[in-house]
């Protein structure tokens, strides 16, 4: 199948899946979302694959979040409540992939891209990573698990801090509160992600699988009050502001919309 939004390589029985739209930092579309769904079912029933990488194109971006002019134009709940299964659905299917998975970070991970990095089982960033969930400066909130997966990985206080202040956080601030395993030079992203992609081969993979399914469904969440703010938010007229203000490089007015 040919790709338009992500390219696949394979070394062995490790597979990369690359998003690949830099110029506009990797956002997630909603055809790079579908073309993800599409690639992570055919990979997880490839039997010569017993691990994955999933990095960005480009040196500035794993992926900076959704596509907001694509979600500005979600008219009313039943197309944002598609939207939200829609990205959930991908991150489901990576934490719940009967293969390890690796995300290799180079550049900004941020909304939604740090929700899939989240979904991965281990993540490894260049030094020059950006972390940070900024739908708080939209007028909208995390909409593919990142309020479940966050606390779960670096803590509730920490989660809060980068939910309600939006604010972005370095690679070395990342690494201190767990949300990555390593911080590497960009040079050796790639090769680092890969030797851990071997060590993760070489293991049972039978092992591997229970033990992921296990540790999923120790932590499985109910999503349904994720969903219902993320719907809720788009009801609100801050969002309007939140992303024209985005998109029009100018700061937000809040207040002055209500």
């Amino acid at each position: 199948m040919q790709y338009k939004k992500i390219r696949i390589a394979k070394k062995g029985s490790i597979f990369t899946i690359m998003l690949d739209d830099p110029e506009h930092l990797n956002v997630l579309s909603r055809e790079m979302i579908k073309e993800l769904h599409n690639v992570l079912e055919t990979v997880s029933k490839d039997r010569s694959c017993r691990a994955v990488v999933i990095t960005g194109a480009g040196t500035k971006a794993f992926c900076a979040g959704g596509d907001l002019r694509y979600i500005k134009s979600l008219e009313n709940s039943s197309q944002v409540g598609k939207f939200f299964d829609l990205l959930k659905g991908v991150c489901l299917k990576i934490e719940t992939m009967n293969k390890p998975v690796i995300a290799a970070i180079n550049g900004y991970c941020l909304g939604g891209g740090l929700e899939l990095a989240l979904a991965c089982d281990i993540r490894i960033a260049s030094s020059m990573s950006k972390f940070g969930f900024p739908e708080v400066k939209l007028g909208i909130m995390p909409g593919g698990g990142g309020t479940y997966r966050l606390p779960s990985t670096v803590g509730m206080g920490n989660a809060k801090y980068m939910i309600l202040t939006g604010e972005h956080i370095d690679s070395n601030y990342a690494f201190r509160i767990g949300l990555v395993n390593a911080v590497v030079a960009r040079a050796k992203l790639l090769a680092y992600a890969g030797n851990i992609a071997r060590t993760l081969s070489s293991n049972s993979q039978s092992s591997i699988k229970e033990a992921k399914f296990a540790l999923y469904k120790n932590s499985k969440p109910d999503y349904s009050a994720e969903r219902n703010g993320f719907i809720r938010c788009f009801k609100n007229k801050d969002k309007d502001e939140g992303i024209e203000a985005f998109i029009e490089h100018r700061a937000h007015a809040f207040d002055k919309r209500r």
